[in-house]
């Protein structure tokens, strides 16, 4: 049998091999015709996914998602038809589950939903007409935050200590913009909020609010997407990379410029990062200290799934994975064919991922590793896959006959696909192919696994 040994990450960045392995991917739950519109964990193990099953239609038709992976439970649970009435979609950060029993759904016209009961019953309660909100977040202890504009052409924070029954505005000395990207809560003091070129940040709930330079080194518009909360001190800022869509203007030019941004001092120092080239993050998260991930796609790919149309649509189809705080990248070929929607991390071990694949909802959960055993620089057995380095071909010997054996290249892509032979010794001629790294993988019982790598070199 081919040698299989937990999540293949293909290396992107430096030539000297794959990154230590932290685990892999699992496919936990999946339902047909839905599509996932936000997800959130109270802690490791119990999650809700609010997703849509319009299929195109004018009209939402939307259901909550319940997750109890201790006891294998995975429930569908109707939602009010005020929400499906006041739903206009959700900002980036509008779901809330602080613990196992409060549900917290805000959506971008004020519209705040409540359950107590993990979704069974809702309540409904509104800021103020013709609103628009950029992020909320509902702390465990019933108080929370809302970044809100109510049309007086600035951004206002509005406060609740009754667990989202009532919101009362905060004073402030200065107000920040409108046409926010993101705004993040970190605790109940400090906020941090973007626009397209600025951020902002707040350390007495809004009263006052500053403004780090952080895109003085960029020389064309950097398009800030959102924030991602790390650990004290520590943010990451995304951009968007490639081709920018501004309102009322043409599509400008493919830009050169960072694909993140990472402070550990709290903003007062940033680090740019450029190191995963023209592709675009549309997700990052950092469940611990030196550890990122990544959803990543370019901008090309025409209209998605998860997107209204638009100059800008485009998803992500690719997930990375960095150990050193993204100097050095690895491609996670779990999710082939997937478009990937959310990423969750209610702790530093534990995580979830929603995907679409073929109008299906598809959930995976990040099972870690116990002995944090690395990949190997060089394939696991020499009876595996010989010669490594090859030139002009190689051989793979398996007991696993009928197996598809694919190459992937750097991107992933399926460069080279053959069926293992009855005999169990397969020999593949790659004189056409770059040079390079390429992962060879497996394909078996209708799963993709991964086997090892092959160096290709000149003669």
């Amino acid at each position: 049998m081919l040698a299989i040994t937990g999540m293949a990450l293909l290396c992107i960045d430096s030539p000297v091999g794959f990154a230590q392995e932290p685990g892999r991917w699992e496919l936990i739950f999946q339902a047909k015709h839905w599509i996932p519109e936000a997800m959130a964990f109270s802690d490791s193990s119990f999650g809700v996914v609010l997703a849509d099953s319009t299929n195109g239609q004018t009209s939402k038709n939307l259901g909550l998602f319940r997750i109890f992976e201790e006891s294998n439970e995975y429930s569908l649970l109707s939602l009010p038809d005020t929400f499906v009435t006041y739903f206009y979609g959700m900002p980036s950060h509008g779901l809330s589950f602080p613990t196992r029993k409060d549900v917290y759904l805000t959506t971008l016209n004020g519209s705040g939903f409540i359950s107590h009961d993990t979704g069974n019953s809702w309540s409904v309660a509104q800021l103020e007409k013709n609103g628009f909100v950029y992020g909320s977040r509902i702390f465990g202890n019933g108080v929370g935050f809302i970044l809100y504009d109510n049309g007086n052409g600035a951004s206002q924070v509005y406060e609740t200590t009754d667990s989202a029954q009532t919101f009362l505005q905060l004073p402030h000395d200065e107000l920040i913009p409108i046409n926010i990207n993101d705004f993040v809560c970190i605790d109940t003091e400090e906020f941090w909020a973007c626009t397209k070129n600025k951020i902002f940040q707040t350390t007495n709930k809004g009263f006052h609010w500053s403004s780090p330079n952080l895109l003085d080194t960029v020389s064309k518009p950097a398009g800030i997407n959102y924030i991602t909360e790390a650990e004290p001190d520590r943010l990451y800022l995304t951009f968007y990379n490639g081709l920018i869509w501004d309102h009322g203007s043409n599509l400008p030019d493919s830009l050169s410029m960072p694909d993140f941004a990472e402070t550990t001092d709290d903003g007062i120092t940033w680090r740019l990062d450029s190191s995963l080239g023209d592709a675009r993050i549309y997700w990052l998260s950092s469940p611990a200290k030196n550890i990122v991930w990544a959803m990543v796609g370019s901008t090309d790919h025409g209209t998605s799934v998860l997107d209204d149309p638009g100059p800008d649509a485009s998803y992500a189809d690719s997930l990375f994975y960095s150990s050193d705080d993204g100097h050095t990248w690895f491609k996670d070929v779990t999710f082939v064919g997937d478009t990937l929607a959310q990423m969750c991390w209610p702790d530093s071990r534990h995580g979830y991922i929603t995907a679409v694949r073929d109008s299906t909802l598809l959930v995976y959960r990040f099972l870690p590793n116990s002995s944090g055993v690395s990949l190997p620089e060089h394939p696991r057995s020499v009876d595996t896959i010989y010669p490594n380095p090859a030139v002009d071909r190689f051989t793979i010997r398996s007991n696993e006959s009928n197996a598809y054996v694919h190459l992937l290249d750097i991107l992933g892509r399926d460069v080279l696909s053959r069926i293992v032979p009855a005999s169990g010794t397969l020999t593949l001629d790659v004189s056409h192919l770059p040079r390079g790294i390429y992962a060879v993988m497996a394909e078996v019982g209708g799963q993709m696994l991964p086997v090892g790598r092959i160096v290709l070199v000149g003669e």
